[in-house]
């Protein structure tokens, strides 16, 4: 048997376990003496579960350990945005680890660019352009899920540095700011310095690896998320490609040196989701209950086309928003607010200087995005205003 002297017990058997599904390899024995049980979550979708993974975070850090003896482990870089994003809101640190490094470095310049903005519509507007010349690289088309998911990750399974990661940072960090209050440039820079935004990277944080990154590494505490049918294994990986990943599944489990957990999703992407199929039975149990306050799901019929001309319009802006925001990898709330798309339907704007004066637009994003939002506030075939 292959020794392992990192990991406890229950950890060591986590791995061998998906290596035995599969008939990869031999067991290992644990040097260590026992530890504390693996630890499952099973979330309702992907938001509960970046929630969950916070909440879990905090629970298992040790008395007095750092941040940066936590991290999380995701099979692509879009699941770890989303945790990040989570984090973000919590006021904990974290900083993304690829292979080609960290990307904090960069965001971090970017964020300093926001300095100069001179309200919060500006500072706003700045955020959204880092995205938008993305979009427009390519004709404002957002790929597919599925595709989304692993556009870094080539068919051979490597995978590359995200481009965007150092954009999406400084959108999440500009986002978190505006949920605490908001303000002007100086007003961010200053919440920055008293939130340790720009020393995360370099400093205490929570670390958000992609798997293959993480070969190599060990924490103290490792969650790994995502395992769920929708996307682990890859859905692009054949049949023969299954043993790969479950490969990368077991390096994944084993980075953990004293407490481990496991998460997924029963609904991802909007597509229903089971425990992934390459994680065996565990001798795991449930983590405690986390209280999280679940947004409401349900949805009013909307009336016939037509009979709501407002409502209309409104439902226009929500679907250009929705996948506008998705093509630009930023939250659609934060493109423009379901506030803002009601004020915008209601007033029925004709020109780039009325759009500009409606609460929550401005100028900047006006200019930007008046030659897209105009023509929504009109009824397919109909040159009549939903509202004069």
């Amino acid at each position: 048997l292959s020794t392992n002297y990192r990991s406890t017990p229950e950890v060591v058997a986590a791995g061998d376990r998906v290596l035995a599904a599969h008939n990869i390899g031999s067991p290992h024995r644990a040097e260590r003496p026992g530890g504390q049980p693996v630890l499952t979550v099973a979330s309702a979708d992907e938001a509960d579960e970046a929630r969950r993974i916070v909440m879990l975070a905090a629970e298992l850090r040790a008395p007095g350990a750092r941040w940066s003896s936590v991290a999380v482990l995701g099979r692509t870089h879009e699941i770890l945005r989303q945790i990040g994003e989570a984090f973000t809101k919590a006021g904990i640190p974290t900083r993304t680890v690829t292979r080609r490094g960290t990307a904090g470095r960069a965001a971090d310049d970017l964020l300093r660019q926001a300095r100069s903005a001179g309200d919060g519509s500006e500072l706003h507007a700045w955020a959204i352009d880092l995205a938008w010349p993305n979009v427009d690289a390519r004709s404002g088309d957002a790929p597919p899920a599925d595709e989304a998911d692993n556009d870094w990750v080539d068919d051979g399974g490597q995978e590359h540095a995200d481009p965007l990661e150092p954009v999406r940072r400084a959108i999440e960090t500009v986002k978190a700011f505006e949920d605490a209050g908001g303000g002007n440039g100086r007003a961010f820079a200053a919440w920055m310095e008293l939130n340790n935004i720009e020393s995360a990277p370099e400093g205490d944080a929570v670390e958000l690896v992609t798997m293959h990154a993480a070969k190599g590494r060990e924490w103290p505490v490792v969650i790994v998320a995502g395992v769920d049918s929708v996307g682990f294994p890859a859905p692009s990986a054949r049949a023969s490609a299954r043993a790969e990943e479950a490969r990368l599944l077991y390096v994944a489990l084993t980075r953990a040196v004293d407490r481990l957990a496991v998460s997924w999703a029963t609904r991802r992407n909007g597509k229903n989701a089971v425990r992934s199929p390459l994680l065996p039975d565990l001798e795991a149990e449930a983590a405690p209950d986390i209280e999280v306050v679940l947004p409401s799901t349900t949805r009013s019929t909307p009336p016939p086309t037509g009979t709501d001309p407002v409502g209309d319009a409104v439902r226009r802006l929500t679907t250009w928003r929705t996948g506008a925001a998705r093509a630009a990898g930023i939250p659609a709330n934060f493109l423009l607010d379901d506030a803002t798309l009601r004020r915008i339907a209601e007033t029925a704007p004709t020109s780039e200087t009325e759009l500009a004066a409606i609460e929550g637009v401005g100028p900047l994003l006006a200019k930007r995005f008046a030659p897209r939002i105009l023509p929504l506030l009109s009824a397919p075939g109909d040159s009549d205003r939903v509202a004069q």
